[in-house]
């Protein structure tokens, strides 16, 4: 007989569930029996074995990192080198991602976002501080935002800049060029108007080309796993 949890609760079925972790909870009414609730699991044996099976299965694939896998940072590939240690890093010189053996899928991706997160912190902060210099523009504030998607938005009529930290796989002047558009919000709050086109442009006489790759990157990004095809972030 498999394990399994009974779950008393307000029902008038008896029914075994597997959970998305091979787990077995069978869910009753109060007043039912310890003996309904093994008969029910003995009368469906078979199948639940099967779910069980095709759960572990599911959670195998996911959990197994695909090493060959090349993350993208600022526009370029690396490899992942496997390195015993306590920590997982990102190395320039090197040139490659230094990872723990035995990760699991999403220890791997909370690795990789924290490095997106960091390094994009960073060169986001000074660009940012550069091109409102430039631009003649003051900003409130900004924020690293916790979405994959969009890559950047503004608040408070755009006084208030967040980037994401997807952003941080883009290629640098793709960067440039979503600052200087966020921050071309701070003197008007659209995209479309002449005078938004022509601030932008000033800065990024490339602008157009330049964003013709935002398609590309969010492709990307859908592929990696990093956000679902049905455009929820996965995170």
């Amino acid at each position: 007989m498999l394990p399994y949890k009974i779950v008393r609760k307000e029902t008038t079925d008896i029914m075994a569930h597997v959970l998305d972790n091979g787990d077995i909870e069978v869910h009753m009414p109060f007043e039912a029996t310890d003996q309904d609730a093994a008969a029910i699991v003995a009368r469906y044996l078979p199948k639940l074995e099967e779910q069980i099976k095709m759960r572990l299965k599911a959670i195998e694939v996911k959990t197994n990192v695909n090493y060959s896998f090349r993350p993208m940072l600022f526009g370029e590939r690396y490899p992942m080198i496997k390195r015993a240690g306590d920590a997982c890093e990102f190395n320039g010189d090197d040139k490659c991602f230094y990872v723990i053996p035995g990760l699991r899928q999403y220890q791997l991706r909370n690795f990789l976002k924290d490095v997106y997160t960091q390094i994009g912190n960073s060169f986001f902060s000074k660009q940012l501080k550069l091109w409102s210099e430039r631009m003649g523009v003051k900003y409130k504030s900004f924020q690293i935002s916790p979405h994959a998607s969009p890559f950047g938005f503004c608040l408070e009529k755009g006084e208030a800049i967040a980037l994401s930290w997807t952003l941080a796989m883009t290629d640098k002047k793709f960067v440039e060029t979503a600052v200087i558009h966020e921050l071309a919000h701070i003197k008007y709050d659209d995209h479309y108007s002449e005078e938004f086109i022509k601030l932008v442009k000033e800065f990024c006489p490339a602008y157009d080309e330049v964003m013709e790759r935002k398609k590309e990157y969010e492709i990307m990004l859908r592929a990696d796993g990093w956000i679902k095809f049905g455009g929820k972030a996965n995170v």
